[in-house]
């Protein structure tokens, strides 16, 4: 969000999470869960230093990994809330 994040890195904003944060590689590639940096650094072990969310933070479950994938397949749809904030 606007107040915490690690790396430059939001998902609140579809432009930057789409963008990616410091290293400006695609987070999110709509309809490419593989290809996404999103998805291959929440699938990373638990003690890896990439690894989100980072250390010390709740890890996500199986189920919310999976509706992260579902969601990035069907091409990352944002609410429109989201999509109008950023424009602005």
């Amino acid at each position: 969000g606007l107040e915490k994040q690690k790396g430059d890195y939001r998902l609140d904003d579809p432009v930057v999470a789409l963008k990616g944060g410091e290293s400006g590689k695609a987070a999110i590639k709509p309809g490419d869960p593989l290809g996404s940096k999103l998805v291959r650094l929440i699938l990373l072990p638990s003690d890896d230093d990439d690894v989100m969310p980072p250390k010390g933070k709740e890890p996500i479950t199986d189920a919310e990994v999976l509706t992260i994938i579902r969601w990035i397949q069907k091409g990352a749809p944002f609410p429109a809330a989201a999509t109008s904030a950023s424009t602005h």
